[in-house]
């Protein structure tokens, strides 16, 4: 085991509640609100990046729809 620099990561856990490990800079990065572009859902507040339907192929941080 090796202590970690703050604000470095190896994985999400690593960082506070609304934070998340950019994998390219193994940094604790602020999680985006709805609106956001986005890559990847870890960057979202709400867990979820998706296509805005826009027809340009931007991701952005939406709501989670859920059926039911």
């Amino acid at each position: 085991c090796e202590t970690l620099d703050p604000g470095r990561c190896d994985e999400s856990y690593d960082c506070e509640l609304d934070e998340y490990c950019d994998g390219d800079t193994d940094t604790c990065e602020t999680r985006d609100p709805n609106g956001t572009v986005c890559d990847s859902s870890n960057e979202c507040l709400s867990g979820r990046c998706a296509d805005d339907g826009s027809m340009t192929n931007t991701r952005r941080c939406t709501d989670r729809v859920t059926c039911g």
